[in-house]
């Protein structure tokens, strides 16, 4: 099944970067863009992604051990794939897993959601909110909405638990 590509939504071209490119065609739904689809600026083909975190967003495995090792955590063994639990049961769930992690402290539950990034730390001995932003939070729990924003609250959340560790 196609589905027209909203024109009205911001696209990137991850050839030339250029945001906002204004593209039509049809892909086949959650974000993903038709191989064949023109980048209007640089004329690439089949690398246009769109922006919106709705459609487009997902974690990769190299991505997430990224973020998890600039926040100072070391992975023990390989994140486990879990089905999203947002969009449980649905096409989306399949094209934006959700990472189960486990590190020194417990198994760190993280994925996209809508447009936030959850972060659950409940299987875990630590409790601690690693922000005052004004946002969904909880000594458990944090939204985030970008990735950096992510780094930073683990790199919170691995602070706290580094500075608590029994010797």
């Amino acid at each position: 099944m196609s589905y027209k590509i909203d024109t009205e939504t911001p696209h990137l071209c991850l050839v030339c970067g250029k945001p906002n490119a204004r593209i039509s065609g049809y892909g086949c739904g959650g974000g993903g863009i038709r191989v064949d689809t023109e980048c209007p600026d640089c004329k690439a083909i089949g690398e246009i992604t769109n922006m919106n975190p709705w459609y487009g967003t997902e974690l990769p495995i190299d991505k997430l051990k990224a973020m998890f090792t600039l926040a100072g955590f070391t992975i023990l063994g390989e994140p486990l794939k879990l089905q999203n639990r947002y969009w449980h049961g649905n096409e989306k769930a399949y094209y934006h897993p959700w990472w189960f992690v486990r590190t020194a402290y417990g198994w760190i539950e993280i994925g996209w959601r809508k447009r936030v990034m959850s972060i659950d730390w409940t299987h875990t001995t630590l409790r601690h909110v690693v922000t005052t932003d004004e946002l969904t939070k909880g000594d458990d729990h944090v939204h985030a909405y970008s990735e950096a924003k992510a780094i930073e609250y683990l790199t919170e959340l691995h602070r706290f638990a580094a500075g608590n560790t029994q010797g």
